[in-house]
């Protein structure tokens, strides 16, 4: 088989910490960070010391669960599994683009 020079790389996505690509390290912060704000900003809301602060940590759970979810989660999109965080994107973009094929 011949191999012809291509433009771009196509090993993929370097990791970086704990065998996670950058795209995933992203969601994970991201929900983290969306997780301590869902915690902290209640906690200051009512003026809570920070001990005290950690019994709304619930409050975080969905937010680090979403994004441990789209960081981690693979599906299967026809023949092949694409990341969650990918095929919600192709959903949504499906979704919101314009279907009107009649011209008027």
């Amino acid at each position: 088989m011949r191999e012809y020079m291509v433009p771009f790389s196509t090993k993929g996505e370097d990791r970086l910490f704990f065998s996670l690509t950058a795209r995933q390290c992203l969601w994970l912060a991201g929900g983290l960070m969306l997780g301590l704000a869902a915690v902290f900003i209640p906690a200051a809301a009512f003026r809570v010391p920070f001990p005290a602060a950690l019994a709304f940590a619930p409050l975080g759970l969905p937010f680090l669960g979403a994004g441990a979810y789209l960081a981690l989660r693979k599906v299967r999109d026809y023949d092949h599994d694409v990341g969650a965080d990918v095929y919600l994107f192709r959903k949504l973009h499906y979704r919101f683009r314009s279907h009107d094929y009649i011209l008027h």
